[in-house]
């Protein structure tokens, strides 16, 4: 079980907290979730005894991926899980906003944006690279 931010900064980090202050932990708490998850995770903490908040990230585009909010203590199992639906947002969003100029042939999606077509033969399902 994580029962407060030192748990959940050995839980992340796998590390020791040794003498590291709430906001040295919150800030390396937020810098691994964002540099090792597929789109780079958003990681809020309210205060010392949560909660804490999780969310999906899209470079490229205004629009706001789920929260997903957990209040101390919680299970190692459902702060990954929380992990992982962000993520799961991000990816998804990109997929749904990314699509290079020859995926749809110049179809658009919502707000201007074009979907990733995976069997595009311009950039391989990969779509637009910023």
């Amino acid at each position: 079980m994580i029962h407060n931010y030192q748990d959940l900064f050995e839980e992340v980090t796998s590390m020791p907290i040794n003498e590291l202050g709430y906001k040295e932990c919150m800030a390396q708490i937020s810098r691994v979730l964002f540099k090792y998850t597929s789109c780079g995770i958003s990681f809020y903490s309210v205060s010392e005894d949560g909660p804490i908040m999780v969310a999906g990230y899209c470079e490229g585009v205004d629009i706001d991926c789920p929260s997903y909010e957990l209040n101390y203590p919680f299970s190692s199992d459902d702060f990954w899980k929380a992990v992982d639906n962000a993520d799961n947002d991000g990816v998804e969003l990109w997929n749904d906003t990314h699509g290079c100029e020859h995926c749809y042939d110049g179809l658009e999606g919502e707000y201007g944006y074009t979907p990733i077509n995976t069997n595009c033969n311009h950039c391989h399902g990969e779509g637009v690279i910023l």
